[in-house]
């Protein structure tokens, strides 16, 4: 299974419960509702900073989903970000 970016991560996460697996899937979604509360009238920058932060916690994850081991229904699970294996 490819994870390939913060959202398919936040869907992840979510579907599956995986909430409590670790401080850095709650971090992703947190990063992940903060976005999609943001006011239409933010700043470009302020939604490009949130983003960056919704990444962050999303590469933060990954580590963690890798350290672990995290297969979906006995399937390895890859992560990726901007078409790049995150290892």
């Amino acid at each position: 299974m490819n994870i390939n970016n913060p959202a398919e991560a936040f869907n992840l996460i979510q579907t599956n419960n995986l909430i409590g697996m670790c401080p850095e899937a709650q971090q992703v979604i947190v990063a992940s509702n903060v976005l999609m509360r943001m006011c239409p009238c933010c700043s470009k920058d302020e939604k490009n900073l949130r983003y960056e932060q919704f990444k962050t916690a999303y590469i933060n994850f990954v580590k963690k989903a890798v350290e672990l081991k995290l297969t979906k229904d006995g399937e390895s699970v890859s992560f990726y970000l901007d078409n790049k294996l995150i290892e």
